[in-house]
């Protein structure tokens, strides 16, 4: 696998921010995004060849006011701020008669070192607000954008003109940072998803050889990546990591996460909802809602993250001594229910993005499980991989994930089998069938359901 470059295919969000430029008004906008998602490239790139713009970074310096001086002064006359008053006023004089953009990276920072930053800052866009100015505030920290300019109440929330979110590249994309195997690119992004930082790192064409050298090597880059995440982004570290934890060894109730990681229901509440915000684990509820029983569920949505609390940290001690490769040989023994469900979860992903030929228009997609009303086949309960209905849910689809090679006889019994257990619900919708699979033999000899594989949906 050979790294191109981490800036790929953010066409959309370039596309947004220069329309914004375009607009002849004082803009204040909020871009945001999990660490290492490309953030600062994408927005440099943005800034590239215009004359009219500043970049700052922000860190936790108590000097930080100076450091903004010295970018002031490299590109006009010496400026020595003695307060935030004096930079945003000076903000104000560039962009008075005409457009200027200002980007302010990293800026939950100044939250940090100064608490009334974000009010400083309120007070003084009453004054922008009348200039020219594109002032853009980039954030990594979740939690904190959110206190102090997303939630409803915080002092930007009604000052901000708009906000994007940068999202990790989707399959389709980051695959382009790889040249080699169908198998190892799909595996690749399985483990790392679509963070440009991340993809970077895998440069062999084995995918072994990568999770030896890249992952499991304890002076690499993704070693302690997620450890590192959740202690620049939250103040209570363990309780976050031990929440992460239970979800990985299989607890994804919510009573099962209070019980395994021995945190309060009332305390877990808020930091379920944190981790979701943040982008790192998904709530879910069955699509298909006839049970009591089909509680909601949690799981970590972030590819890396999920595989590194199933395999790195369980095998901590062994990687310390530098023993990678009995690891690895663990891994690969364990690694298809890992697999398996990744897989269904790029299932979705894909089949929003082709846009398959179904006879009707996605509205929800999701996945479904929940008690049987009579025994079917020897189970009283169901799941269903992936389910998706229209936006008037009278149609329904019922799809089947296998991340492995079958015949066509294999993936019709499956089919079939899915059927009995929806016809024993009585839900009395339209429904259709389906099976997707990494390779399935015989594939066009499946008539009156769907079947899909790598060919089907250019994996």
């Amino acid at each position: 696998m050979i790294p191109k470059s981490m800036f790929i295919d953010r066409e959309e969000e370039l596309s947004a921010l220069e329309k914004l430029n375009n607009e002849n008004k004082a803009q204040l906008i909020i871009f945001y995004g999990r660490r290492r998602v490309g953030k600062t490239a994408l927005l440099q790139e943005f800034i590239k060849n215009k004359k009219n713009s500043l970049f700052f970074m922000s860190d936790i310096s108590e000097n930080i006011l100076s450091i903004f001086s010295r970018v002031v002064s490299e590109k006009f006359r010496y400026t020595n701020f003695d307060n935030w008053d004096d930079f945003f006023d000076f903000l104000f004089d560039i962009s008075q008669n005409e457009r200027f953009i200002v980007v302010i990276d990293e800026f939950q920072y100044l939250y940090t070192v100064l608490k009334a930053w974000p009010t400083i800052l309120q007070r003084k866009w009453e004054k922008l607000k009348n200039s020219k100015i594109l002032l853009i505030l980039s954030g990594s920290l979740i939690s904190s954008i959110n206190k102090i300019s997303l939630g409803y109440g915080s002092a930007l929330y009604g000052r901000k003109t708009g906000e994007i979110e940068l999202k990790p590249l989707k399959y389709y994309d980051s695959i382009k940072f790889f040249n080699g195997k169908l198998k190892e690119k799909i595996e690749a992004y399985m483990i790392l998803g679509g963070v440009p930082r991340y993809l970077e790192e895998f440069t062999y064409d084995n995918i072994d050889d990568n999770i030896l050298d890249k992952i499991l090597n304890k002076n690499s880059y993704l070693y302690n990546e997620p450890l590192n995440i959740l202690y620049e982004e939250f103040r209570d570290f363990s309780s976050y990591f031990s929440v992460l934890y239970s979800i990985a060894s299989g607890s994804t109730r919510f009573n099962e996460i209070s019980d395994k990681s021995k945190i309060a229901q009332n305390k877990l509440s808020k930091i379920l909802m944190i981790l979701e915000r943040s982008g790192i684990i998904k709530k879910e509820e069955s699509l298909i809602k006839n049970s009591v029983k089909n509680k909601s569920l949690y799981y970590i949505k972030d590819n890396y993250f999920s595989y590194w609390f199933n395999f790195i940290y369980p095998n901590r001690s062994a990687l310390e001594l530098e023993d990678t490769r009995p690891v690895l040989k663990n891994i690969k023994e364990q690694e298809h229910t890992f697999y398996g469900k990744r897989f269904e979860l790029l299932s979705r992903e894909i089949i929003i993005q082709k846009r398959m030929d179904f006879p009707f228009i996605i509205s929800n997609i999701g996945y479904s499980w929940g008690k049987l009303n009579n025994i079917v086949n020897g189970k009283n309960t169901y799941e269903f991989d992936i389910t998706f209905e229209d936006f008037n849910k009278k149609n329904i689809a019922i799809f089947e994930v296998k991340y492995k090679t079958l015949d066509y006889l294999e993936a019709i019994k499956i089919i079939k089998e899915k059927m009995d257990i929806y016809n024993n619900l009585n839900l009395h919708r339209k429904a259709l069938f389906g099976i997707i699979a990494y390779k399935i033999i015989g594939k066009e000899k499946i008539e009156n359901f769907y079947a899909y594989d790598y060919r089907d949906l250019n994996l």
